[in-house]
């Protein structure tokens, strides 16, 4: 392997890299001894194209159009100022309908490409945070627009959700007998519940946002919102137990996707906020499963959110250092774990020292996910403009040249002779061991010992 450092006038994107040896961000390869430079000889920058855009930044979008909730949901309960709460809300959902539509390009150009993604383990879970998206859209149209358009939008983006979903979990029912074949034939396998990362609640858990966002589109989206909520919440209980001790008492992920991290502490934070939601509706007062109920999920909410910050410190290091599109899934956790502090703000403090200490502690889960998403955003924005993250990569053959193979060298055999016997033996020119005389039989033709 060659371990290589490039200077800044090179092309590619870290997370595009079919091989260790193709270069990532420079044109010249400056290596430690067995140096390959590239320099001059490098092939022309092809083409930026809308095709290398990663699924990762349909996350990115998603914690765009849920910050301007965010930042509305704390200006009805005084933590903002109430003249910001619309207006930011109007336009981070302009942010994310644009950035969604140049993702959508995508799909409709190669569509084969964006069928193939729906499988994949890695890229589905991204997939469904753009249905995510396409709901929060929707409810803004609805509230903004025209409420047909958006109650269009809510269900065009529950049932591509749905979808992306059943290929997801297609796709592992696979793996899981293609490795009960391999053990059945005693061939060497890896468990694919090894690879699972909190990034795999998305699918199953992540359609609660349609439950989030169902108020105000008319009763029957209610009653298909309160199912929804429901159905996520089981999911989220199904897998709680598994996925908390991969995170607890597994190794962290690989830093590629070590931002997947943060979605641990998403879906008690987003059932909460679906349970909320739900029971002010008129279709789901007194069948969503009681105050009990919204006690333990917040609990819940709370705990992963202290397991995950924990860890923030090794997060901030990674991403300075080496930055990837994986820590767009830092963005909506961060805001829906806002949300649900304010909401569970709004709905058990009413005056009292609590109230303060609490209404700060908001304060600071919105300026936090502020932060984080104008952090991230202005990566992507960065990596797309200079890093050229709609190149694609280069191609190994024209990045490394081959390396020769080198050629073993043949040790002679050791071969010791027994000193009893008096035979007359020379060594041929092959390097064999043969007698010289003519022999009466086999045996008093050749005895010897190898070592």
């Amino acid at each position: 392997f060659f371990f290589v450092s490039m200077d800044k006038d090179g092309y590619g994107a870290p997370d595009q890299a079919p091989h260790p040896l193709v270069p990532m961000k420079g044109s010249a390869i400056a290596v430690t001894p067995g140096v390959v430079h590239l320099g001059k000889d490098m092939p022309p920058k092809p083409h930026r194209s809308l095709k290398c855009l990663p699924a990762p930044f349909l996350a990115c979008m998603l914690g765009v159009a849920s910050l301007g909730r965010v930042w509305f949901l704390g200006s009805t309960a005084g933590l903002l100022p109430a003249a910001l709460g619309t207006h930011v809300r109007q336009g981070c959902a302009g942010v994310a309908a644009a950035g969604l539509s140049l993702y959508a390009t995508k799909c409709i150009a190669w569509p084969s490409l964006a069928w193939a993604d729906t499988a994949d383990k890695g890229r589905s879970p991204a997939l469904c945070t753009g249905c995510m998206t396409l709901m929060v859209l929707g409810s803004e149209v609805a509230l903004s627009l025209s409420l047909p358009l958006g109650q269009a939008l809510w269900c065009t983006a529950v049932a591509l959700h749905l979808l992306i979903f059943g290929r997801f979990a297609w796709g592992r029912l696979q793996d899981l007998r293609e490795e009960r074949e391999h053990l059945h034939m005693g061939l060497p396998h890896d468990s694919w519940l090894a690879e699972v990362n909190p990034a795999w609640y998305v699918p199953p858990v992540g359609i609660c946002v349609a439950s989030v966002m169902c108020k105000g589109l008319g009763p029957e989206i209610e009653l298909t919102g309160l199912a929804l909520r429901w159905y996520s919440s089981m999911w989220f209980l199904l897998l709680l137990p598994y996925q908390a001790w991969r995170f607890v008492c597994g190794p962290l992920p690989p830093p590629p996707a070590l931002g997947t991290m943060g979605v641990f502490m998403a879906p008690a934070s987003l059932c909460y906020a679906g349970w909320w939601i739900v029971d002010s509706t008129n279709v789901g007062s007194g069948w969503n499963g009681g105050e009990f109920f919204g006690y333990l999920l917040l609990t819940l909410a709370f705990l992963s959110w202290l397991r995950v910050m924990g860890t923030l410190p090794h997060l901030c290091k990674v991403f300075w250092t080496s930055p990837n599109p994986s820590f767009a899934c830092l963005t909506f956790p961060t805001d829906i774990t806002a949300t649900a502090a304010i909401m569970a703000y709004k709905r058990y403090l009413h005056g009292g020292a609590e109230e303060a200490v609490v209404g700060v502690y908001c304060q600071v889960l919105i300026a936090l996910a502020t932060v984080v998403i104008l952090v991230v955003v202005a990566w992507f924005a960065q990596a797309m403009a200079c890093r050229d993250m709609l190149r694609p990569p280069v191609p190994l053959h024209l990045a490394v040249p081959p390396v020769p193979t080198p050629v073993e060298e043949t040790k002679p055999m050791l071969c010791s002779v027994d000193p009893d016997l008096d035979l007359d033996l020379v060594a041929p020119s092959d390097g064999a061991v043969e007698p010289s005389s003519d022999a009466e039989s086999e045996e008093e033709r050749y005895v010897g010992t190898l070592t």
